[in-house]
Parts: C-alpha cells; sequence; structure tokens
C-alpha cells in the first residue's frame, strides 16, 4: 500500500524595491496546507512553491535560486538532488526555477528511513530579472513540522534444543504501537515427529502483543529417549496479522533438536580351532532410528609378534571384506570368517578383523577384532640324517645334512656349536653361521664349510657339530644331535724360499727379516732359530740371531736381529740361513741357500724447496714429494705424496748434478742439458705445449754446458756456457726483456751473456752476479731490484753498489739477499713481517746489512721469510712465521736473524739450506731435515702435519 507524505505549509515571501525597476518584488509560498497522515519514510512527500502574478517578472523566465533545509533528524544529504522532477535542475542542494508556469512542483525522497520530526525551510535567495536587475529577496511564514512513523513488522526467530529441553521461539514486533497487535502461529512437524520428539499443547494458535508489548514467546518441550538419532526439526508458521497495519517479515522459525545419545561401534574377539569358523560380533552401545554403515576387512597378524602371524598367504584363513549395515533398531550383526585345518604344528595365531569408515554420527570404540586360532598339529623335530663323515684335506668344501620332520608355516630355527682337533678359520671356515632358520615349507638345510688346505704337516683332525637348541613352531631335537667329520692331510715339510728384503739400499739396517716359505706353518713347526747367520762387511758390529718369531698359519716367519750398533755408512750386511731347520715332526726344513744383502746409506746431494713441494737429487736421481697438481714431482698428475719418491722418468734417475723447485714446476740439469716439467700454462717448461706435463721436456739440449738452473714462479733461467738464458712469462720484463707475454724457448739476456757466476729466479724478478757485481731485472714494487727505484725494468740493471764483491744472491716473491765477499749480508725489497732481518718491517730500496750474523756459507730467501747457515754449523731464519717455517718452535715472525734449535743427533757441518713457499728444509748429517707448511706433504714426514722446528725427512 503506498502512502504520501504531503507537507502543508504556507510561506509568504514579499520582495520590494528592486533597483532600478518599478515592478513589483516576486514573492513564493506554498500553495497547499494540508494534514500529514504520518507517511512511510521511504515514500515521497510533495513541496509545491509558485511565484505571485505580481512579480518583476511575468513570463515566469528569471531563475529562481532556493535550498530546502531540514532538521539533524534527516539530514539535508539524505534528499538527493535526482529526486527533482518537473524539468527542475539541481545543482549540490539548490535547485533553479526556469519553465514559464505559475508554479513549480518538487518532489523530494527519503534515502532513510528513520523516525522522528522533519521541518522543511524554503529560503529566496537573490532574484534576477531580464535587464539584468539584481532584487533582494526576503522570506516569511512558518515552519511545518510532520513526524515520521516506520511501519510495523512482525518477525519470528529460529531457535535450537537438546533432547529433553525445551524449544524457545519468540516473535517480536519492529516497534512497540499504541494499538493492540495479534497474530496467527502453526506448529508443522519436519523431521522430528509430534509425541516422539516432541510435546505441545494445540498445534496452532494466536499471539496477543498488548499496546507497548514487542515480543511474545512459544515453548515447545523436547522428548529425552535412549535411543541414538539424526538431527531433527520443527517449524512454527505465523500468519494473518492485525492491528496497527501490521504486516509479517520473517514469517516461519525453525527449531532444531540435537540429540544427546552417543553411538559407537564395538567388534569381538573370537576364538576357534582351526578348521572352524571365527564369529566376529558388531555392536552398538546402544539403538539407533537410522541405519549404521561401515566398511571391514580381514588383515594377516603381525610379523614382529611370533603370537601374531596368521597369513593369508600361508592358507590360515581365508580374506574377506565388504560394507556392514546394521539397521535401524537393530543392535548387532556378525561377520564369519573361515580358518583352514592344516597339517602343521603352529602357535595359536592371530588376524585382524578392521573396521572403517563408520556413518556419521557412530564412532568407533573399538575397530580392530582379533581373531584366534588355535593349532591341533603335533610340534616338529630337527636332526642330522646321520653321523659323520671323511674328508681329504684337498677337499675344497664340505656340508652336512639337518632335517625337520615335517612342513611348518612358521619358521623353525635351530643352533650348534663346534668343537674337535681342528681349529676353525685355520684348518677350515664355516660357510653357513649359527643359527639355522627353516623357512615356511622347508624340511632339510646344509651346514657348509670350506676346509683349507693349509700345507702344513698334521695329524688327522675332527670337526665336531653339536645341535644346541631349536626355537619355533614349538619344535625340540631330535635323536642324532652330533655330527663327527675327519679331516686326512696331505702335506710334507715346507722349504725357505726367500728372504725380504731381499736386497736394498737403507738408511738404517733393519733389527728384523721376514722369512718366506712355499707353504703356510704352525706355529710349532720350528724348532730352533740358531741356525742362521748376520755378519756386516763394516765390522765393529756384533750381530746374531735372537729370536724367530713364526706367523701361526702362514708362510713367513720374523727373524729378529741383534745390532749392538748401527753398522758404518756403505756397510753390506747380510743374512744366510745355513743349515738344516727341522719341523715339529723331526722333518728338515730345506734353506735352498737363499741370502739377503743390505747396503747401509743415502748419497743425498742437493735439495731445492718449492711452492708446495720439495724435490732433492738422491744417489745421482731425482726425488720428489709434496704437491703433484700439475705433475711437479715427476709422477701422474693429481696424487701428492707424502715421502720422498724417484720420478718416473729413466733419464732424471742418475747423473743429475742441479735441482730447483718452484711454485708448480721443476727443473734440472743432467749432462750440461735442462728438463723441466709440471705446470706449463706461460712456456715454463721450455716448449709451448702441452699445458703440463709429469714427463720432462727438454728445455736446453744435453751437452750445451748448463751449469745451474734457478725457477721462478712461472718462468726459468739457466746458466749456459757462462751466459744467462731464461724462458716462460714475461709479464713484468723477468726474462729481461721487453714486451711482455710468454717465451717459450731460453734465450740470451743481453748484457749477461759471459761470466755469469750465479742466478736466482724470484716472483716475478730476477738476479744475477757478473764478475762480482750484482744485477736485477723485472717486476719492482717493493723496490726488489735493489736500485734505489720502483721502477720495473726489462732488462738487467745494477744493483747499487757496496765496497765489497757479491758472493752468493737469491730472490724471493719481493724481496732479495745477497752475501758479500767481506762476509756480511744484505737485504733489500718488501720487509713486511721483518724478512729482511734489519731489525725493522721498512721495505728497503737498496741493500741493507743484515743485523747480527756474517760470514754466510749458504742463504736462500722463501716466499715471505730468509734462511741462512753460518760458519760455526749454525742455522738462522726470520721473516714471515705463519707455518712455523722458521723452525724456531713457534709461529711468531721475527724482523732479525733466530737461530734455529737443531735435533741433537746433528753434528755434522750443514751443507744446504733451501726456502720454499712457506717450508724450510736443509741437508745435516748428510741427511734431510724440513719444517713448516705441510700441507701438501711437502715436508715428506707421511702425513700433512705442519711442523714448527726441524725434523729428520730421510737419513743417510
Amino acid at each position: 500500500m503506498t502512502k504520501q507524505w504531503v507537507f502543508l505549509a504556507l510561506l509568504l515571501i514579499l520582495l520590494t524595491g528592486l533597483t532600478g525597476c518599478n515592478n513589483a518584488k516576486p514573492e513564493i509560498s506554498f500553495l497547499e496546507s494540508l494534514s500529514s497522515p504520518q507517511p512511510t519514510p521511504t515514500e515521497p512527500f510533495s513541496v509545491t512553491i509558485s511565484q505571485d502574478a505580481l512579480q518583476s517578472d511575468p513570463a515566469n523566465q528569471t531563475p529562481i535560486h532556493f535550498s530546502v533545509t531540514f532538521s539533524t533528524e534527516i539530514l539535508a544529504s539524505t534528499f538527493l538532488p535526482t529526486s527533482v522532477t518537473n524539468s527542475g535542475t539541481a545543482s549540490v542542494t539548490a535547485w533553479t526555477i526556469t519553465d514559464s508556469g505559475d508554479h513549480k512542483n518538487f518532489t523530494l525522497t527519503a534515502s532513510q528511513a528513520t523516525d522522528g520530526t522533519i521541518s522543511p525551510v524554503i529560503a529566496a535567495s537573490s532574484l534576477q530579472d531580464l535587464v539584468g536587475g539584481s532584487n533582494l529577496a526576503s522570506t516569511s511564514g512558518f515552519d511545518n513540522e510532520v513526524t515520521l512513523i516506520s511501519p510495523l513488522v512482525i518477525h519470528i526467530n529460529n531457535t535450537s534444543a537438546t533432547e529433553g529441553s525445551s524449544l524457545a521461539f519468540t516473535a517480536s514486533l519492529s516497534r512497540s504501537s499504541t494499538q493492540t497487535v495479534t497474530v496467527d502461529y502453526t506448529i508443522n512437524q519436519g523431521t522430528a515427529l509430534a509425541t516422539s520428539d516432541y510435546t505441545s499443547g494445540a498445534a496452532a494458535g494466536t499471539l496477543t502483543f498488548a499496546p507497548g508489548e514487542t515480543s511474545k514467546q512459544i515453548t515447545i518441550l523436547t522428548v529425552d529417549d535412549s535411543i541414538s538419532e539424526l538431527t531433527e526439526n520443527l517449524s512454527v508458521t505465523l500468519s494473518q496479522p492485525s492491528g496497527d497495519n501490521a504486516s509479517i517479515g520473517t514469517a516461519t522459525g525453525t527449531g532444531t533438536i540435537t540429540d544427546n545419545d552417543p553411538l559407537t561401534i564395538s567388534v569381538s574377539d573370537p576364538v576357534a580351532t582351526e578348521g572352524q569358523d571365527l564369529i566376529f560380533t558388531v555392536s552398538l552401545s546402544n539403538q539407533a532410528s537410522y541405519d549404521v554403515t561401515m566398511n571391514y576387512a580381514t588383515a594377516d597378524g603381525d610379523e614382529s609378534n611370533q603370537t601374531l602371524n596368521a597369513k593369508t598367504s600361508n592358507n590360515d584363513y581365508t580374506a574377506t571384506s565388504g560394507t556392514l549395515t546394521i539397521p535401524a533398531g537393530q543392535t548387532s550383526v556378525t561377520i564369519t570368517v573361515h580358518t583352514t585345518d592344516d597339517l602343521f604344528f603352529e602357535q595359536p595365531e592371530l588376524m585382524i578383523l578392521l573396521l572403517t569408515n563408520p556413518s556419521s554420527p557412530a564412532t568407533f570404540f573399538d575397530d580392530i577384532g582379533l581373531g584366534s586360532i588355535a593349532n591341533n598339529d603335533p610340534a616338529p623335530t630337527v636332526q642330522f640324517t646321520s653321523t659323520s663323515s671323511s674328508v681329504a684335506e684337498s677337499t675344497t668344501s664340505h656340508s652336512i645334512t639337518l632335517s625337520l620332520s615335517q612342513v611348518q608355516t612358521d619358521p623353525v630355527t635351530v643352533t650348534f656349536s663346534t668343537s674337535g682337533t681342528a681349529t676353525n678359520l685355520s684348518d677350515y671356515t664355516l660357510a653357513t653361521s649359527s643359527p639355522i632358520t627353516f623357512a615356511p615349507g622347508e624340511v632339510s638345510k646344509s651346514i657348509s664349510m670350506n676346509i683349507a688346505d693349509d700345507h702344513l704337516v698334521e695329524a688327522t683332525e675332527t670337526i665336531i657339530i653339536n645341535l644346541t637348541g631349536t626355537s619355533g613352531a614349538g619344535s625340540s631335537l631330535g635323536t642324532n644331535q652330533s655330527y663327527t667329520i675327519q679331516i686326512t692331510d696331505n702335506d710334507t715339510s715346507p722349504t725357505v724360499t726367500s728372504f725380504n728384503p731381499s736386497s736394498m739400499r737403507t738408511p738404517l739396517i733393519p733389527t728384523s727379516v721376514v722369512v718366506s716359505f712355499d707353504r703356510a706353518m704352525n706355529i710349532t713347526a720350528v724348532q730352533t732359530a740358531s741356525n742362521w747367520n748376520f755378519t756386516c762387511s763394516g765390522g765393529g758390529v756384533t750381530t746374531g740371531i735372537s729370536s724367530v718369531v713364526w706367523n701361526a698359519g702362514n708362510n713367513t716367519a720374523t727373524a729378529n736381529l741383534t745390532l749392538s750398533a748401527q753398522p758404518p755408512v756403505d756397510s753390506t750386511c747380510t743374512l744366510t740361513a745355513t743349515a738344516a731347520i727341522l719341523d715339529s715332526y723331526g722333518n728338515s726344513v730345506s734353506s735352498s741357500g737363499n741370502t739377503v744383502t743390505w747396503v747401509k746409506g743415502y748419497n743425498i746431494q742437493k735439495i731445492s724447496a718449492g711452492g708446495y713441494h720439495t724435490c732433492a737429487i738422491i744417489d745421482g736421481g731425482v726425488w720428489c714429494w709434496g704437491s703433484n697438481t700439475y705433475g711437479q714431482l715427476g709422477k701422474p698428475i693429481g696424487t701428492n705424496y707424502s715421502t720422498p719418491t724417484p720420478v718416473d722418468s729413466t733419464i732424471l734417475q742418475s747423473d743429475v748434478t742441479d735441482i730447483s723447485a718452484g711454485m708448480d714446476h721443476t727443473c734440472a740439469v743432467k749432462n750440461g742439458g735442462v728438463y723441466c716439467w709440471g705446470e706449463n700454462t706461460q712456456g715454463q717448461l721450455g716448449a709451448a705445449s702441452p699445458s703440463a706435463s709429469y714427463l720432462p721436456i727438454t728445455a736446453i739440449a744435453a751437452n750445451s754446458s748448463t751449469t745451474s738452473v734457478s725457477v721462478g714462479y712461472d718462468y726459468t733461467c739457466a746458466i749456459v756456457n757462462g751466459a744467462a738464458k731464461c724462458w716462460g712469462d714475461n709479464l713484468h720484463g723477468q726474462l729481461g726483456s721487453s714486451g711482455g707475454g710468454q717465451r717459450y724457448t731460453p734465450a740470451v739476456i743481453t748484457g749477461l751473456e759471459a761470466n755469469v757466476t750465479s742466478i736466482s729466479a724470484g716472483y716475478a724478478h730476477t738476479c744475477a752476479i757478473v764478475g762480482g757485481a750484482a744485477k736485477c731485472w723485472g717486476y719492482n714494487v717493493s723496490g726488489q731490484l735493489g736500485n734505489n727505484s720502483f721502477a720495473n725494468s726489462s732488462s738487467p740493471v745494477d744493483v747499487q753498489l757496496f765496497t765489497s764483491d757479491f758472493l752468493a744472491i737469491s730472490a724471493g716473491f719481493f724481496h732479495t739477499c745477497a752475501t758479500l765477499l767481506d762476509g756480511s749480508m744484505v737485504c733489500w725489497g718488501e720487509n713486511s713481517s721483518g724478512r729482511l732481518g734489519d731489525g725493522t718491517t721498512i721495505n728497503k730500496l737498496v741493500p741493507t746489512p743484515v743485523l747480527n750474523i756474517s760470514n754466510l756459507l749458504n742463504i736462500d730467501t722463501g716466499g715471505y721469510h730468509t734462511c741462512a747457515i753460518s760458519p760455526s754449523n749454525s742455522l738462522y731464519c726470520w721473516g714471515y712465521n705463519g707455518a712455523g717455517q722458521l723452525g724456531i718452535g713457534s709461529g711468531m715472525d721475527t724482523n732479525i736473524p733466530i737461530q734455529i734449535t737443531t735435533p741433537a743427533e746433528i753434528t755434522n757441518s750443514f751443507t744446504k739450506i733451501t726456502s720454499g713457499y712457506h717450508h724450510t728444509c736443509t741437508i745435516a748429517n748428510k741427511s734431510i731435515y724440513c719444517w713448516g707448511d705441510n700441507s701438501s706433504g711437502q715436508l715428506s714426514n707421511g702425513n700433512i702435519t705442519s711442523l714448527n722446528s726441524p725434523q729428520l725427512i730421510l737419513a743417510y
């Protein structure tokens, strides 16, 4: 039903005194004043505004501006400009009359339904006539208030309750009323049934709201039964409202009844003798008003528990599965599982009936049924099929048989032990271990052994196998519980075949030697150790055999030698078996006249420490150890060696006269030629390819009168017939020529064509002594050329002159040291960590005296440290000591020479000191001692542990 809002007010607005015009003032007025019938807030009301005929614009062409305002109960913004009708125009909240009629109607619609009072006010603004004159406007009249009242609507709610409690429905009015309001209601069955699920009075009735009342309640009592039910519902419907123009909003309310009888499912654990049926009973905790369904399936018992091992694979029972339904009102059903009456002895077995996926709301209390199957068969026995056998020692294998009295579905295990005169692992080896298991279905098993043809002269031996017990399937041992095997011997007395070592050169005469026989001998085979002879050609040593240790079951014996002292160097010692040796049976052991001979001593001639490897000339051949990344040890590339190892090349196994190890390559001099191996990316081996080679490449041909070679970081120099030649990397001019790049073949350095007596290659600079003067060239970033400059030079420059001639010179990574004719020692260049030995850490551009030492026999510069040998048979080192390369027992740097504490056994003079990147080696007592970094095995002490003091590496 539509209702209009009608504004009834009369407003008289007189407009007078327009400037420059004699016309009467226009007026604006409300045409009607009607009573308001309490409209619905969302429906429109009308306001009519007209112009008086006496106004200055009879044609009604002059725009009249006005605005409509309201009190705060309903905001002006809720009356939208789009609500204006009859061709009026709008701008924000001001509308303009533009047509020619005597009046103009505007319909304003409230967009906010709110009870309250509105007070529209019409106000005239300035008027303008056709001539363009301005008119002042005024307003008069009164405000007409209209009360807005919202419609009366009746609603009913939804509600819920647990069975046994009440459903409370509430009917409510949208607002209070001054009138009596009524509405009819009806109670409707849903899934909940009257009487059985709920009780109430009449199934229908009328609710009466007295004036001012806004809610009424309808109460329905539910029934608390013991039956499990699904959630149920009923409804209450409102109809026929009356009074105060009431209407129905929400007509129906739903009441939900929640069950309070939980339903659980359990399954029984039946027992049956094999061949009988297992009857599983599936039960409900109480009656249900609906069908209850679930899935079921059988499963084997748990193999980890021998009492839970019924299996379909053993045909213990017949598997079954499916869907089970317990009809509404019924509380249990059964599931039948068939078992098999077999002939096997078995422990009581269990199988499983598993229930899954119960239909809601039922849940499981016990979803696993255990079916127990009882055995009805006799227990099995285990025994040997016979009791003895005999085999020859030459028989490689033998086996005996065990039997199980009847087939079983469960494993049967039997244990056994061995005894007898034969010894396990020497006379025989069991191939079958205890226990032995008969798998289900097996009735025969073997115990196997390998007979040892040991070549020992022995009496007939026995192996006795005793069964000690059984387990599984109720088994027990039968009558034949012991089995005896006789092994007949097939051997004669042994013969001595060799000694180890048979011949070698060694720094120490060994105090024992291993004697080998043509076959293994038992521990009692040899009765005497006196028939051996040991002599040394050097004399002065008391020798003899103190004992012979015979290795049981082996073909070797260790003869221990008695030495009162080590024989002199270069002595030759011989061990001989000179008389018959008897075995334990009186048989003669033949010696065959075998002898063993040793020569004591190494001839260590020279040594050179490189980046991470070290090489030496030993007995005229090249031996190397340490890093072998590029084949710099003369061994196939890749494998490091932590002990001295001869190079593979036959060329370098004799007559080598000089050796020099660089960062990753090594060079040696033989018969006036130079041979190099290792890394070759810069041509430092004297050839353009290959990139690396562990076999030597000929850089300078033999018979070229080469006297010495010096290997730098990635280049090489040599003195050939008195001239200096270099090859390899020339980035900084270290080859003595300009142009950078590489040079793959040796070339003479201009200015050094003759009289060169010493040459030394460093990281990227080179120095030489010519006629007592020192010259250097190449990289000079730290002043290592010694010419009071930092400028690189690709040609030799003079080291600043001293009053004495240079005797020896050594180029390190970024510093240089030399000894002078007057006995002093000088250094120059980089001085971090004190490697110049002058008591400071300041770089020096010219030679600077080393403190505290003089008359040195040998000097050598390493990567960042320096070492020297004094005439008093003392070692001195200084500079960087991060890897212990100074040998002073700590890791501290020093800027002055520190004497190294050397091992007490060093009595002869030191003959050579060599400094590598971070390690140092020396020759003393004709032996090699090393210390410092050992990360790649460059110290040759058999491991990669670094040392901070000298350790014997290879004794003479």
